[in-house]
Order: structure tokens, then C-alpha cells, then sequence
């Protein structure tokens, strides 16, 4: 019997349709969060970006429009997280932007997040 690669295995493990995380994005490189829980933003080292800056959104909302850092060269990480069992998710670098607390400023921020839960932005 032929040996899984690691990417099969994670899809199998996880009960994925099997994708490459740019396949999440349309061809501008913008996706939608596909999630009715939302989203949680997360660091390269899988640490809630939340955690270290409360300015930052805990999670990004269903619809949300999302940005690939670069299209060129998507990055992405494992990370193991509890939901509410222990599984290891696909994490991409994304754009992400939010108002700030007195919500009169618009920032942008790059952080990690589920490409699971991420569906390609229709374009226009």
C-alpha cells in the first residue's frame, strides 16, 4: 500500500476536501470567512493575536473579506488547537482589517487563519 503524504493525511485526519490553501482565495487573492462562529486570528507560533493586543478582533465575522498577504508566496503553518477537541488545522497568512476601539480608524494587520473556513470573494 502506497504511503500517504503528510498533505493526505492532514485532509484525511481532518475530513477535508482535499485543496492547497490558495485554492481558498479567487484570483485577486481575496477570500470570505465561511464560518457562523467566526473566525479566530491567530500568530505564526498559533498564539491568539488577541492575546498580545486586545485591539485586535478576537475572531473576524462570517463574510468578512479577507486578503493573501501575497499571492506569489502563500504561507501557511500547522497549528493544533482545541475546537473542542484537539485537531491540527491549515493556518494562511492573511490581510485583515478592523476598526479601532473608538471605531473612527481603519487598520490593517496580517495574522493566521483556518483556510478551512475560508471561501474564494466573488469578483466583480
Amino acid at each position: 500500500m502506497p504511503k500517504l503524504s503528510e498533505r493526505e493525511e492532514y485532509v484525511a485526519i481532518n475530513n477535508l476536501t482535499k485543496r492547497m490553501a490558495e485554492e481558498a482565495f479567487n484570483n485577486e487573492g481575496k477570500a470570505l470567512v465561511s464560518s457562523s462562529k467566526g473566525l479566530r486570528i491567530r500568530a505564526e507560533n498559533c498564539e491568539l493575536l488577541n492575546k498580545t493586543d486586545s485591539s485586535i478582533p478576537r475572531t473576524l465575522s462570517n463574510e468578512t473579506l479577507v486578503n493573501l498577504t501575497d499571492k506569489n508566496n502563500v504561507k501557511t503553518t500547522k497549528c493544533q488547537i482545541e475546537d473542542p477537541i484537539l485537531q491540527e488545522f491549515e493556518m494562511v497568512e492573511i490581510n485583515f482589517e478592523y476598526k479601532n476601539k473608538k471605531g473612527n480608524q481603519t487598520i490593517t494587520d496580517t495574522g493566521y487563519v483556518a483556510q478551512e473556513f475560508l471561501r474564494p470573494a466573488k469578483t466583480k
